[in-house]
């Protein structure tokens, strides 16, 4: 568990043991009974986070981590449609998840270069320019049809709105898919 056991040591050296052993178990727990489970070939709907006070984030990373020491890749984070909430959480993921490929929405060169090398986390807004552009960015790339996506969102979205349409058109870009929601 080399991303999860570093992203809470990261999480120790600020001097909060609690919520370090809280990100801990609940990745653990999440990742035992969702993404252990997960059969790599379908596109499941996946499983809603209660935000519990300040941590989600935290608690949104430390199973992203447990995710990729799975082997997940790619991670789309999807954020809503307000600049300084964007501008906000791209920081914040790049600054927890030093060991990942942060990319934001215009970092497709990026994204392209690290050919997942790295497992990659792709900050969006639920925005359907932004969207449009990712979905050609993922759907063009001929490797990803082979491999898991997981797409975390904070906030619902409509099913036949056009933004719901490139989300969903992300996730089924690659072989497989798992959606992650976080209630806030």
């Amino acid at each position: 568990m080399r991303y999860r056991d570093t992203y809470v040591e990261k999480i120790r050296t600020r001097g909060d043991d609690y919520l370090a052993d809280y990100v801990k178990r609940n990745a653990h727990r999440i990742g035992e009974r969702y993404l252990e489970q997960f059969d790599f070939i379908s596109h499941d709907k996946g499983i809603m986070l209660d935000s519990e006070h300040d941590n989600g984030m935290e608690q949104l990373c430390g199973i992203i981590c447990y995710a990729a020491d799975l082997g997940f890749p790619l991670f789309v984070f999807l954020t809503e449609n307000r600049v300084v909430l964007y501008e906000k959480t791209l920081q914040r993921i790049k600054s927890e998840m030093e060991d990942f490929c942060v990319c934001g929405e215009n970092d497709c060169r990026f994204f392209e270069k690290n050919n997942l090398e790295e497992p990659a986390v792709v900050v969006l807004k639920k925005n359907y320019r932004v969207l449009k552009l990712w979905d050609m960015v993922l759907n063009s790339t001929e490797y990803l049809k082979e491999i898991p996506i997981i797409v975390v969102e904070h906030e619902n979205y409509k099913k036949m709105s056009l933004i719901g349409k490139y989300i969903s058109s992300i996730k089924n870009s690659a072989y497989s898919s798992f959606l992650l929601k976080l209630a806030v």
